[in-house]
């Protein structure tokens, strides 16, 4: 194995668990959310806990995508094109 693809697959780890990480809190905000209505006066915290985690797990899921398509694109522009052959 190669350095290079020794830290590709790290790499490609890290995001494996950044991925099972934000789908576990997504999974846990909904059980509180919908699980928290029968503990009295504490439920509506719970609930917008719950709620708040939902959201905070989807906008880093979004901002890894952002930066993602923003790596894409700066690929393509930093790429050197192919000159125009004089005719």
């Amino acid at each position: 194995m190669s350095h290079v693809s020794c830290q590709f697959d790290s790499l490609w780890t890290i995001k494996n668990i950044f991925h099972a990480a934000m789908l576990a809190l997504t999974l846990t905000g909904l059980f509180m959310a919908f699980s928290a209505e029968d503990l009295g006066s504490a439920g509506p915290v719970i609930i917008s806990l719950g709620i708040s985690l939902i959201v905070y797990s989807l906008i880093a899921e979004a901002l890894l995508g952002l930066l993602y398509l923003a790596k894409i694109v700066a690929v393509k522009v930093s790429s050197e094109k192919p000159a125009k052959e004089a005719e």
